[in-house]
């Protein structure tokens, strides 16, 4: 018999999940082990775990290996508390260094939410959790609040700024800093995306606003502010206590916890322990740290005496185990036809009471490929799990890793894997500071590291080993230490570093000799460069003549298969890469042959620009040459135009050192017979002993670091 749903919410459509109903049952019933739970595709891990804390009104910690991702696919099911990330730092406790701001932030947030109470939910791994945390005593005693109206004054203010870890500064530019003058004080608390302003008139708080960095202006104006501490605990904390405090100090009850694959947590919580032990015992032996130092981290077992009710997830239902039977969507990548089939009748879907999502980045192509099927989807801008009426077809603007079926509750989510092919971008790290370091040395510093060759202008070819400082008549100076030949040294002074560049060029492998001092030697180099310049730009000047009468191969117009590759691009192009993409193809169709230069920074998109062209030339039957300067670039272009061109019967292969000689030779007779259509190759390329049957398109990455003979 049919079942109608005239509407419903995503809570209503899983509260008709029997076995949904029976792992809620099981985490009412007190004590026994652990509940084993199989059957949930990753996309669902979040949405399980907001279900049970909803239903079970009580808090939940989630133990997963990335519990960011946990808390990123539950943006797109909104309509609870916000989902709490709790990461592991970067650095041990026992560092000198502080984590980064974004962890301390993200930590102290976490903190500072539980003890407010409620029932929250809180992702986390077990490194985040071993890391100790201050007493809720102590951290409670570190927030202040302030409201335009009232307050203790400025000088209140200044005293908790600078107890509670905030360094005072000329100006604010970065987390962690205040500043004041007059009766102003701008701080740049940890947990703020900017910086804020407060003004007192006597001891009110006059006004509170954001402001930007670089221009002062006002943004934003508050009527009130929570301000949390800079840092989570003073440096030497864990080992000044003989109990440090952990985040199950924070939750008024015990919470629900879900661990996520635990063997695999499990495994990774000891891995830590391990190379934790084993870096303490090194320093130590350097005389770094004391001897007999404990890591300052809480062991996992103690972490586990903490716990609440606990289930264990897996990805396959073992026996004994709740399955709640949420499976995986079909995959419809490289089938456009089947999109308008997985849409159906919008009609018929809501007689039977089922509902599809598509949760994607690309809302605008599944409208573009359902419209000739005349298919309704109806596009909604937020999902709230508790109150947002889903019709039977619906398109949201976002992203999980994985999509899933709950066929008790006639529900089916589709992600861009199951539609494109997409995996979901990971996050980029937010930087630490708010600008870049403007002293010289610092610069320097990002450019060229310790044990990379350089040329100076005047000394030759040499060995960069670092910044020293050098006492100079009482005032110490920095210089960079380069090494020769024969161990000779050059320091030069910072304020002279425009004479020296980054060596490059040459055949990976090949680095050049380092030059002689006090020989000629880099004279004598000098002049027999400029003489083979004068000679190579003859030659040039010749090849570029006849390039200019020469009848090139005019590629056709884009066919499906060329818009269907630029549909399943998992990015937003930018308007920049639209162009350089329209402008190579213009070239390509044209008969003149095609010589452009594509400059771009790092992540900025130039790969999908010539992985777009490659894959137009191949289609056409032409042979497609990828130049690289490194085996390690040529594996990555080779991984990444392997994946994408996977659904198409395009043979990609790879010419560099990873290859054996067998495996090569296999290449080059494919380049020769015309079997390989595209290859990514190294220096090995343009040997000699590489014969193609048909090329027609030559890509040169990272061109500046080949010789002008070469290309």
């Amino acid at each position: 018999m049919s079942r109608t749903l005239a509407a419903g919410t995503l809570d209503q459509l899983l509260a008709s999940d029997p076995e949904l109903d029976r792992l809620v049952e099981a985490c009412r019933s007190p004590g026994g082990g652990p509940i084993v739970v199989g059957g949930v595709p990753e996309g669902a891990w979040g949405l399980l775990a907001e279900q049970l804390r909803k239903r079970l009104d009580t808090s939940v910690l989630v133990l997963a290996a990335d519990p960011q991702a946990i808390v990123d696919d539950l943006v797109a099911f909104d309509g609870g508390p916000r989902p709490l990330h709790y990461p592991a730092a970067d650095v041990l406790p026992m560092d000198r260094t502080p984590p980064a701001d974004e962890v301390v932030a993200a930590r102290l947030t976490t903190q500072d939410a539980l003890l407010r109470g409620g029932a929250g939910l809180v992702a986390a791994s077990p490194l985040g959790l071993a890391r100790p945390a201050p007493s809720p005593e102590s951290f409670a005693g570190g927030r202040i609040h302030l409201e335009v109206g009232s307050g203790e004054g400025l000088d209140h203010l200044v005293r908790w700024l600078v107890e509670w870890g905030y360094s005072r500064e000329p100006e604010v530019d970065a987390r962690g800093q205040f500043a004041m003058r007059g009766g102003i004080v701008d701080v740049f608390p940890q947990t703020e995306t900017g910086p804020l302003r407060i003004e007192f008139f006597g001891d009110q708080v006059e006004s509170i606003r954001g402001f930007e960095i670089t221009s002062q202006a006002s943004i934003t104006r508050l009527t009130e502010l929570n301000l949390l501490p800079a840092r989570e605990f003073p440096p030497l904390y864990p080992y000044l206590s003989d109990q440090p405090g952990s985040l199950f100090d924070y939750f008024a009850d015990p919470p629900l916890v879900m661990m996520i694959e635990p063997a695999r947590l499990v495994a990774q919580a000891e891995r830590q322990r391990q190379e934790t032990e084993a870096l303490i015992a090194t320093e130590a032996e350097h005389g770094e740290l004391p001897g007999g130092l404990k890591s300052g981290l809480i062991p996992m077992t103690d972490l586990e005496a903490r716990f609440g009710r606990t289930i264990h997830l897996e990805r396959a239902a073992e026996a004994g185990a709740i399955d709640l039977a949420w499976h995986a969507p079909p995959s419809l990548v490289g089938r456009p036809e089947a999109i308008p089939d997985a849409l159906g009748s919008a009609g018929e879907r809501e007689a039977r009471g089922e509902r599809v999502i598509f949760a994607t980045r690309h809302v605008d192509r599944l409208e573009s490929l359902a419209e000739p099927a005349d298919l309704t989807i109806t596009r909604i801008d937020e999902l709230h799990a508790g109150t947002t009426e889903l019709p039977a077809v619906v398109a949201l603007d976002a992203s999980l890793r994985t999509g899933f079926t709950v066929a008790a509750a006639s529900l089916t989510v589709y992600s861009d894997l199951e539609l494109f092919g997409l995996a979901r971008p990971e996050r980029r790290r937010r930087q630490s500071r708010g600008g870049q370091a403007s002293d010289a040395s610092a610069a320097f510093r990002l450019e060229i590291q310790p044990g990379q060759l350089v040329v100076h202008r005047d000394h030759g070819v040499g060995l960069f080993q670092g910044l020293r400082s050098i006492d100079d008549g009482g005032a110490a100076r920095e210089y960079l230490h380069l090494e020769y030949a024969g161990g000779d040294r050059v320091f030069v002074p910072v304020e002279h570093m425009d004479r020296i560049q980054l060596y490059v060029g040459g055949a990976e492998g090949e680095d050049p000799k380092l030059s002689r001092l006090g020989t000629g030697e880099w004279d004598r180099t000098k002049r027999k460069v400029r003489q083979a310049v004068a000679e190579m730009a003859g030659e040039l000047i010749e090849i570029y003549a006849r390039r200019e009468v020469a009848e090139g191969h005019a590629f056709p117009p884009d066919g499906p298969w060329q818009s269907e590759l630029e549909m399943a691009f998992p990015y937003q192009e930018t308007p920049d890469q639209l162009r350089a993409i329209d402008e190579i193809k213009a070239d390509m169709e044209s008969s003149r042959p095609m010589d452009r230069l594509l400059c771009g920074d790092v992540g900025f998109g130039k790969t999908e620009v010539a992985l777009r062209a490659a894959f137009k030339a191949a289609t056409d039957g032409k042979q497609v040459a990828v130049l690289v300067p490194t085996t390690v670039l040529a594996n990555q272009h080779f991984l990444t135009f392997s994946e994408r061109l996977k659904p198409y019967p395009v043979r990609v292969e790879m010419l560099s050192r990873f290859r054996s000689d067998d495996e090569a030779e296999g290449v080059r007779a494919g380049l020769a017979d015309g079997t390989v259509d595209i290859v990514i190759a190294t220096h090995r390329i343009i040997t000699g002993r590489v014969r193609f049957k048909d090329l027609g398109l030559l890509i040169v990455d990272e061109e500046q670091r080949f010789g002008v003979a070469q290309k």
